[in-house]
């Protein structure tokens, strides 16, 4: 998810989807790195946090953790 979205913020989005499935693994990217953003995010429980321009590597480790997170949470 993408922090700055046209009509509400990443963080609200996830927060809404959370509502919904409580057990989602998000991934929150942005190119505007701030305390505040970073603080909503674990707030949000977000699983990651990347910072753009985002390396393709590091984007699809995070990827595979996330995956990975979310079949363990499945398989509790």
């Amino acid at each position: 998810m993408d922090l700055k979205l046209p009509d509400m913020s990443g963080i609200d989005v996830i927060h809404k989807i959370k509502e919904v499935n409580p057990g989602i693994t998000a991934i929150l990217m942005t190119a505007h790195e701030s305390m505040d953003a970073a603080i909503a995010a674990i707030q949000e429980k977000v699983y990651d946090f990347l910072v753009k321009p985002v390396n393709p590597g590091v984007l699809l480790k995070a990827l595979r953790k996330g995956i990975e997170s979310s079949k363990k949470e499945l398989n509790k």
